[in-house]
């Protein structure tokens, strides 16, 4: 176990960027501290583990904005930092790097929080972007296009020539400049007061989670049911971790992070906000919190498809009614309808990329932003799958076309349905070579294979990616291998297999995650 000095050492390194950072995105001195302090504090219980097995410098910048919008919502309305502090009274010497950081400040003011955000990790923090998505969980690919965004429009804003001879350099503009704004000594030991109370607290409270776990659901099934129309089922939940990196379904169970509830058949499930949400077979479109509680949300088209957003917490389906059908969008988190809109019969949601919902109507594909207007339509019809701007298509029974707007490329390849990685970088589908129903794996920009990772007798039932890209498969074995021309036969004794494969420098890494027996219904990995 560690003495605790690497976090300390960490505490002491990372002091000055962590306070300038949080200056640079606006928020006062008082509050970027309060958050800065409580933030490592969440963080220090963890540490080793942390350390040991992920990114401890990603992390901590995740769990300290965390706080702060933690603290946004404690103190008011959640929404944009406040105007950028201005630093004129504790900054007056007049200095070069003073007017660099006036140039900076004014630059940074107009910017949309989300570009000003990815900019001040990129440059004041240090991070990389592939630690900066991992902080705002958002793809790569969305990163790399904000920084570019944010870099022109910051160069486009001051003379820099006049303050800087080789122009604006924003790596060097913002360290220099940031190197002005006053930083206290590391507050190490109040760090460490406060995991410590945080500890106390945790212990107190631990007894109770498991009963308020059991309180809320009874109070979300009953507000739930009270409505008019199809009620929500009676369901059971368990306190139990959860072995994968992703929501599943099995034999009537729903695993999510640290509970299993108990549900009938779900037909369509996607993950959202803290939890999930499925619809039945009835079209019951249900929420599932992290705590097991249920929240109807409303009713689907039987066996359409739900689809949600990996950068918000809305989700989208086809709701009938008696003047016709809609396309309904929802924001889980705030429990409130963000808009919807008349649709054709027959209209099927297909992905929630960013504030854009893609869907199809018989020989024709929509592309509509709920908050800016009406859907856009264009000819087609064969859309698969949306991901950070990535398009799939079905071509014809075999063939896909990758569409990459931001590179302007576009593959065709083998495959028979297809869905995308989060960042849009990897397309799993099926193919019939070289036996029925081999999953392939392509890289989307170039359209090159890659190892799946499968054995040859193993057939992927269910593939979803998680929120790390990695895919994750529900595997049945082939009884035997078909002869030319039959059909395949699977195993139906052996049990399910659940396979996650990792694909850094497309070379897979793969491990059992767990299994079981199938022995009601399909289970199911979200879409």
């Amino acid at each position: 176990m560690s003495d605790g000095s690497d976090f300390a050492a960490f505490v002491v390194a990372r002091w000055p960027a962590l306070v300038r950072s949080l200056a640079l995105l606006g928020y006062d001195a008082e509050s970027g501290h309060e958050a800065a302090v409580t933030g490592l504090a969440r963080c220090q219980p963890s540490w080793d583990r942390v350390r040991e097995e992920g990114d401890a410098e990603a992390h901590v910048y995740r769990v300290v904005l965390d706080q702060v919008e933690r603290g946004t919502r404690e103190d008011g309305p959640v929404g944009e930092a406040d105007p950028m502090l201005s630093l004129e009274p504790m900054l007056s010497d007049g200095s070069e790097r003073v007017e660099l950081l006036a140039a900076l400040e004014k630059a940074l003011e107009p910017l949309p929080m989300e570009l000003r955000t990815v900019l001040v990790l990129r440059f004041t923090a240090g991070l990389e972007a592939d630690q900066v998505a991992a902080v705002l969980g958002q793809p790569l690919a969305l990163v790399k296009e904000q920084e570019w965004r944010g870099v022109q429009k910051i160069a486009g804003a001051a003379e820099w020539a006049g303050l800087r001879p080789g122009g604006f350099d924003p790596a060097q503009v913002f360290v220099d400049a940031g190197e002005v704004i006053p930083v206290r000594n590391p507050p190490v030991d109040e760090v460490a007061g406060r995991a410590a109370a945080t500890r106390k607290r945790r212990r107190r409270w631990a007894g109770a989670a498991v009963v308020a776990v059991v309180v809320l659901l009874v109070v979300g099934t009953w507000l739930g049911t009270r409505p008019d129309g199809p009620q929500l089922p009676e369901s059971a939940v368990t306190a139990a971790q959860n072995p994968a990196d992703i929501e599943w379904y099995a034999n009537h169970e729903l695993h999510l992070p640290e509970v299993t509830v108990e549900l009938p058949q779900v037909s369509a499930l996607v993950s959202v906000a803290d939890g999930v949400v499925y619809a039945d077979a009835d079209g019951l479109v249900v929420q599932v919190r992290g705590d097991g509680s249920l929240v109807k949300l409303g009713e689907t088209v039987p066996d359409t498809p739900i689809v949600a957003s990996a950068e918000r917490s809305w989700i989208a389906w086809v709701q009938p009614g008696e003047a016709g059908d809609r396309l309904v969008v929802r924001d889980v988190d705030r429990r409130e309808q963000v808009a919807s809109t008349p649709v054709d019969r027959g209209a099927t949601p297909v992905a929630l990329d960013g504030d854009q919902v893609h869907y199809t109507t018989p020989g024709r594909d929509w592309s509509w932003q709920p908050l800016a207007g009406d859907p856009i339509s264009t000819p087609g019809g064969d859309l698969i799958d949306v991901a950070s701007g990535v398009r799939v298509s079905q071509v014809d029974d075999e063939v896909l076309r990758i569409t990459q707007p931001l590179f302007d490329v576009e593959v065709t390849v083998p495959g028979d349905g297809a869905i995308l990685s989060s960042g849009g970088d990897f397309v799993l589908t099926t193919v019939d070579e070289p036996q029925p129903e081999t999953v392939a794996l392509y890289e989307a920009a170039s359209g090159d294979v890659v190892d799946v990772g499968l054995a040859p007798e193993e057939v992927a039932v269910q593939a979803a990616f998680d929120v790390d890209d990695a895919a994750v498969f529900l595997v049945e074995h082939r009884a035997n291998q078909p002869e030319p021309g039959e059909d395949l036969r699977l195993s139906t004794t052996g049990p399910t297999i659940m396979r996650r494969c990792e694909f850094e420098f497309f070379e897979p890494e793969c491990r059992t995650v767990t299994q079981f027996a199938s022995n009601f219904g399909e289970p199911l990995l979200p879409d």
